[in-house]
């Protein structure tokens, strides 16, 4: 059996979703067609539609909204680049994070149910801070999910 096609069968089997991040021609027009998002816009829109157990909602005067995409998407290269020591370590940090999935993986089918979902939480939460996603405002206030009881 092909990768591809195991990994998709463990996917459906676990109810998992997979998320491609580097999108072939066919698949990305594939998803045009179905108004679907791909990548990395997937696992954001994925995240943002979640209903987090330790969510605190902001005042609406703490917070400004990006009204200008491109002058955003400036700021948050700047900061990137600014950052290229961080990256090496988080790259590192990240590839840590995805060899310790697998016993992640194992350990949360030991888990009831409502355990489940703060366990997976807690690793979500801790694989978008290893991506250190620059721009997102939300980054910062997110917990390693250490508080949920």
């Amino acid at each position: 059996m092909e990768v591809r096609q195991f990994t998709l069968h463990w996917c459906i089997e676990n109810e998992f979703e997979i998320v491609v991040l580097q999108p072939s021609d066919d698949m990305i027009q594939e998803a045009a067609e179905n108004c679907e998002k791909i990548g990395l816009d997937r696992i954001v829109e994925a995240l943002q539609a979640h209903q987090w157990t330790n969510l605190v909602k902001k005042d609406a005067g703490n917070y400004s909204q990006c009204v200008d995409g491109e002058r955003c998407l400036g700021e948050g290269l700047e900061s990137q680049a600014a950052n290229s020591d961080e990256e090496k370590s988080s790259s590192t940090s990240f590839t840590d994070l995805y060899e310790q999935f697998s016993s992640v993986v194992a350990h949360s089918k030991t888990l009831s149910g409502d355990q489940r979902k703060e366990y997976a939480a807690q690793m979500v939460t801790k694989f978008w801070k290893s991506m250190k996603v620059s721009g997102c405002s939300s980054l910062s206030d997110l917990s390693d999910g250490s508080d949920i009881a």
